[in-house]
C-alpha cells in the first residue's frame, strides 16, 4: 500500500485453500514500513469506514475506542494480523501476542471491507489480494 509514493505497508490475505465460502474465516496481515501510533491507525480505519458509507456516529465512536485500546504503536517491520470470523468477531495479533477481540459482526464487515469491499479506496490492492498476490 502506497500513499503519495510512500510505502505505508505490505498486506497479505490468508484464507483456507479449501474454502469456497466467502463468509468463512480469513486473515489480513499488514507489515508496516513506517511508524504509526495505534490510536492513529484506529482513527484512519474509521475514516476509511466512513468513506464506504458507514455513518452511525455512535457506533463508529465505539469502534474507534475499541481499536485504540487494541492497536499498538508500530514501527517499520512490525506486523499486525487481523482474523475475521464473519458474523461473530475480529481477533487481532502482533507476532505471537493476542492483542484483543472486537465482538461485533458489523465491525468485522466494516473493518475488513476497508481493503476487500468493492467500495474500497484501494481497488488495486483489493484486486491483488483477491487474486492471491500480496
Amino acid at each position: 500500500m502506497r500513499w503519495l509514493g510512500l510505502k505505508i505497508y505490505d498486506i497479505s490475505l490468508w484464507r483456507p485453500v479449501s474454502t469456497t465460502d466467502s463468509e468463512g474465516p480469513f486473515a489480513l496481515e499488514l507489515e508496516y514500513a513506517m511508524r504509526f501510533r495505534g490510536r492513529d491507525i484506529a482513527a484512519r480505519s474509521i475514516e476509511e469506514m466512513e468513506a464506504q458509507g458507514y455513518d452511525d456516529t455512535l457506533q463508529l465512536a465505539r469502534w474507534q475506542r475499541a481499536m485504540a485500546r487494541i492497536f499498538p504503536d508500530v514501527k517499520p517491520g512490525d506486523r499486525l494480523l487481523g482474523v475475521a470470523l464473519p458474523g461473530k468477531e475480529a481477533r487481532f495479533y502482533s507476532r505471537d501476542r493476542h492483542l484483543g477481540n472486537i465482538e461485533d459482526a458489523a465491525f468485522v464487515k466494516a473493518f475488513f471491507d476497508i481493503w476487500l469491499s468493492e467500495k474500497t479506496r484501494a481497488p488495486r490492492v483489493r484486486a491483488q489480494l483477491l487474486k492471491g498476490e500480496s
